[in-house]
Order: C-alpha cells, then structure tokens, then sequence
C-alpha cells in the first residue's frame, strides 16, 4: 500500500514502508513546522484514534490501519506524545519501501540518512527495531551500519541502553 492520501482519503493496510523515526517522548525540544507522525494505538480503535487526532492535534490522516495512525501536524511533537489514547508516536524522519527482511530494509535506511534532517543533537541514542509491532533484532554488521551513520548525522553517542534518544526502525 501507498502511504499517500488524496483529499480526506487515507490509506487503509499494511504499512508499505519501514519508517525510520525518533520516540517523541525522548525529544528534548518541540519541532516548529509541519511534522509526520506515527502514533501507535490499542487495536480495533483506528477510526476513533483518527477522527481524535484530527480533533486534538489537527492530524491529517496519511495511513491508518488497525493498531497504526500516520499524521501530518504542525502540533508541538510534546502535544502528540502526551495524548492519553496514543500508545507510542515517532517523528518520522524518512521512510524506504518495505522489504521481505528487516535487515534489508535498514541497510536501506543507512543509505538515506546522509540526505535526512535527523536532529543534529550530540545527545546519547540508541536503536530500536520493530517488525508488525513486536520488538526485533537486526543482524550486528547491519546494526554497526546503522549505528555509524546516526552518530555522524546526528553527532551523538550510541548506547544500548537508553538514557538520551530513540531511533526506531517500523515495519
């Protein structure tokens, strides 16, 4: 599926891409402008969630499905991240097409990245990756990959366990 939207359509599905983005509860700062974010949600309430966000945060809806909603929002990202019907929500910062494996999809993020506006914070960070919502791993080559072109894009340190930003990889 398409991740587009024309007029108050949204697309229905699978998400057809792996989003690469950063946990809005570990933003330090509110992004001023437009944003996209992913909010994950209880299954079953998409529609709600939807006509909510539009209501709470003047979302636009891009894709929806049953666990998942992506929104367009010029709403401080603190905002989103602290409605009490949101479950998790990710800044997106890119996206690539969604491949058969995980680790082929990052290895595709890895390579977008230079051309990506991630936060040039020199904050602490660590990696995420989810695959149809369950937490996954990635193979290390892959993951070292990763974590090489973050730190240079963003000029912070890698930590696996946590203490300063998220990068999450959704599939």
């Amino acid at each position: 599926h398409q991740t587009r939207c024309d007029s108050d359509r949204h697309t229905v599905g699978r998400l057809g891409s792996a989003v690469f983005g950063r946990s809005s509860s570990t933003a330090a700062a509110d992004r001023v402008g437009q944003m996209k974010v992913l909010c994950m949600h209880a299954a079953g309430l998409g529609e709600l969630v939807a006509a909510s966000l539009g209501a709470d945060v003047d979302g636009r809806v891009v894709y929806a499905d049953d666990s998942a909603v992506m929104i367009t929002t010029k709403a401080p990202r603190g905002k989103v991240g602290g409605l009490s019907y949101v479950r998790n929500c990710f800044v997106v910062i890119g996206s690539v097409p969604r491949r058969r494996e995980l680790a082929q999809a990052v290895q595709d993020i890895v390579s977008h990245i230079p051309r990506w506006s991630l936060p040039r914070t020199g904050r602490s960070y660590r990696l995420m990756f989810s695959l149809d919502g369950q937490l996954a791993g990635v193979p290390g080559g892959v993951r070292s990959r990763l974590e090489s072109a973050v730190s240079r894009a963003c000029g912070g340190r890698f930590t696996p366990r946590g203490g300063g930003d998220e990068y999450w990889t959704i599939t």
